[in-house]
């Protein structure tokens, strides 16, 4: 014949058994808000990388975008600067072209003003500062993380940044380039990638 638990036994196994359910049901609650958090992360994640996928369509398809990254990978190369003229839209454009239309001060290289050809190439590299800048906002805003948009821009950044690429020369121009125009995101977006501001980047007309 079995004791009897009496009154207090019975209240003792009543609170245990209750005690025992509410640490299941949070178990189970934590395990689902758990799982509904590892869910939303991943979404969200999902689409962070849908929105960068966009984003890069978008700017490897852009024909002014297309135009730079041209020049900025051959030495030289015909590129459709007047794409609006009936004839004469194509020119010959090499690495001493691209380094004197970048020449910050709007005097030119030579203190002469810049040729219709490189006004034309000054208003492409516009563009495509224009589009890096929204980059380094998406960055600096949280909506695409550096190193998931590096494989994508890094090739670009050191072909304008590097010096061992298209020498200093044309390194200075476009920092300048970017200091006298305003475009701080960028000169930032380059300080975020590694890439050292030159000490002179706003250099003397040569006469």
């Amino acid at each position: 014949m079995l004791p009897s638990l009496g009154a207090a036994g019975t209240m003792y196994l009543k609170d245990y058994i209750d005690l025992l359910l509410k640490a299941l049901t949070f178990l189970v609650t934590a395990g689902l808000a758990f799982k509904a958090i590892h869910e939303y992360i991943r979404a969200q994640r999902w689409k962070r990388f849908e929105f960068l996928g966009q984003q890069i369509k978008d700017f490897s398809t852009d024909i002014q975008v297309r135009k730079v990254t041209t020049m900025l990978d051959w030495d030289k190369g015909q590129i459709e600067l007047f794409p609006g003229r009936s004839e004469d839209k194509f020119f010959t454009v090499d690495e001493a072209m691209v380094t004197a239309s970048l020449y910050p001060l709007g005097s030119g290289i030579n203190g002469e003003g810049f040729s219709d050809e490189e006004a034309k190439v000054r208003e492409l590299f516009d563009a495509f500062f224009d589009k890096l800048t929204m980059f380094g906002i998406y960055i600096k805003s949280g909506l695409v993380a550096k190193q998931d948009l590096k494989p994508y821009i890094y090739y670009w950044l050191e072909m304008l940044a590097d010096p061992s690429k298209r020498g200093q020369e044309f390194v200075n121009n476009v920092y300048g380039f970017l200091e006298t125009y305003g475009y701080n995101i960028v000169l930032e977006l380059l300080d975020e990638y590694g890439f050292t501001r030159p000490n002179q980047i706003i250099p003397k007309p040569k006469v």
